[in-house]
């Protein structure tokens, strides 16, 4: 009697243990089959697994285009093509022939263009004889502290503002005297080039509705004492 109830007693976990036995080796059989390089299924063409991906988790190949999982992700930029890149806006350059004039036989150094503007009737009034240099206008701050403080002060005994004596490169590459200082223009002080600019403008045909491009430049000069100090220039085309 005790031997049939201890043979259905333990009848339940031979049972699990057959089930599981069997289990294990359709899943393992299952395994072998998918991995098997020469396998084939008369339905699907079977489509080797990238090991080396760890993302490749579908196995056989097939893709369920009716599955919200099955998006085939947007083909990656391609950084080797420039087309498909975001090019800067280049900044205007200066011509080849006056930017090589102005480093390699004046010695500049630090171009940069500071303002593009069409010449306005009271750029062009002889009475007035100035090219203003609105700052609202200037893409750059071209001017050193010590200069814009200078400028901004009037030599002792003297009503006018002080200037500086400068140049500045024409289309031909001549270097022609000018003088860069304020102007007073309604309430406001406007930076100006002024004195030769009467000259400078007829010499080079300038007229009002002109469009121009003006840079500056450094060149390092010694003074009276022997001293080098860095030099503001200028620069003017017709565009």
């Amino acid at each position: 009697m005790s031997d049939n109830l201890d043979s259905i007693s333990s009848s339940p976990f031979h049972w699990m243990d057959n089930f599981n036995q069997i289990v294990c080796r359709k899943k393992r059989t299952l395994v072998e089959y998918i991995d098997c390089p020469g396998h084939e299924n008369p339905n699907v063409s079977p489509t080797p697994m990238n090991r080396d991906d760890p993302e490749a988790g579908n196995l056989s190949g097939v893709v369920n285009v009716d599955s919200p999982i099955a998006e085939i992700p947007p083909e990656p930029m391609n950084e080797d093509d420039p087309d498909e890149e975001i090019q800067p806006v280049a900044e205007e350059e200066m011509p080849a022939e006056m930017r090589e004039h102005i480093t390699e036989r004046m010695g500049g150094y630090r171009v940069q263009m500071i303002i593009e503007k069409k010449l306005t009737a009271t750029d062009m009034r002889t009475n007035q004889g100035r090219l203003s240099l609105p700052k609202k206008m200037v893409r750059v701050e071209f001017m050193t502290a010590e200069e814009e403080k200078m400028l901004e002060h009037r030599s002792k005994g003297d009503d006018e503002l002080n200037y500086i004596d400068t140049f500045i490169v024409g289309s031909d590459l001549k270097v022609n005297p000018i003088r860069f200082k304020k102007w007073l223009m309604g309430k406001n002080y406007v930076n100006c080039l002024v004195n030769k600019w009467n000259s400078f403008a007829r010499a080079y045909g300038l007229k009002t509705g002109t469009k121009v491009r003006v840079w500056s430049f450094r060149v390092d000069e010694r003074d009276e004492n022997d001293v080098v100090k860095s030099e503001l220039r200028f620069a003017l085309v017709k565009i």
